[in-house]
């Protein structure tokens, strides 16, 4: 979002946080040219902070073990002091580094300020399951309204609406 009101000239509201920074300079100036990023988080499936990325290291929290050949799901690995790889002089993860305490609590600080924005930050969460009000709608005349199957395939499945396609 940031870069997009940036290139079409538009101030972004200042009451709240946007998830992004203007990429413009990076887009549009030399290759190689250093975003304003100081830390990138990656979140794990439920949606929780466990990984950062800060100048050349990759900080593990948490990190999931693959499926063994007999098709048992893996599981999650929870790091009490964090898995630290230099991606720039090892890319592949294969070997794990010690990070001196200043910079692990630089890190542990840059975390703790993410979290805190995000969870200050306005968010919703939709209930689409507390009133039919909500639900979708397959509605030909509706252009809000978008059907998943041809209105041929409803009716011969027996004319009925949305309630019957489920």
């Amino acid at each position: 979002m940031p870069t997009l009101a940036a290139l079409a000239g538009v101030a972004l509201p200042q009451d709240r946080v946007f998830d992004g920074i203007d990429l413009g300079p990076v887009i549009f100036q030399a290759p190689g040219k250093a975003t304003a990023h100081e830390a990138l988080f990656h979140p794990n499936g439920a949606g929780e902070l466990k990984v950062v990325r800060y100048k050349q290291y990759m900080v593990y929290y948490e990190q999931y073990t693959a499926s063994d050949c007999s098709g048992n799901k893996g599981g999650t690995v929870q790091h009490s002091t964090p898995l630290v790889f230099d991606v720039v002089s090892d890319p592949a993860e294969s070997t794990p580094v010690q990070l001196d305490a200043d910079t692990l609590k630089t890190v542990e600080q840059l975390l703790a300020a993410k979290e805190a924005s995000i969870k200050s930050t306005l968010s919703h969460k939709a209930d689409y399951s507390s009133s039919d009000q909500y639900a979708p709608c397959c509605d030909s005349t509706d252009p809000v309204c978008r059907c998943p199957w041809s209105q041929a395939d409803t009716a011969a499945a027996g004319g009925g609406g949305l309630d019957q396609a489920f």
